[in-house]
């Protein structure tokens, strides 16, 4: 009994230890402002697209009124330049996603 309580009690730490999946094509960028019609990213502009989704560090979809105006981000745009996903980024997150990027890039250039 008190293994089964002890593993019940692990296993929300085992849930936060794994890291959230984001895409390795995503464009790695810093959000200066956002509105419904409009999303700044490192001094563009783009357009959100009819079916645009943000992510909070949670990997949950969160409203529009819930976006913060500034924070580092990925993204990705529709074929057409509407913008289509949102990943807002922790720190860590985005030091990991600026390392595996540079290590990508190293690897291709070397070949």
């Amino acid at each position: 009994m008190r293994k089964l309580l002890f593993s019940l009690l692990l296993l929300p730490c085992l849930c936060v230890a794994f890291d959230r999946p984001l895409p390795p094509n995503a464009i790695q960028g810093n959000m200066q402002a956002y509105t419904a019609q409009a999303i700044k990213i490192d001094g563009k502009v783009y357009r959100g697209g009819a079916g645009l989704r943000v992510y909070n560090t949670n990997g949950q979809i969160i409203l529009p009124q819930s976006v913060p105006q500034e924070s580092a981000v990925l993204y990705q745009l529709e074929a057409n330049g509407f913008m289509w996903k949102i990943w807002l980024l922790t720190k860590a997150e985005a030091e990991a996603v600026k390392l595996r990027k540079k290590a990508l890039k190293e690897a291709a250039t070397t070949q």
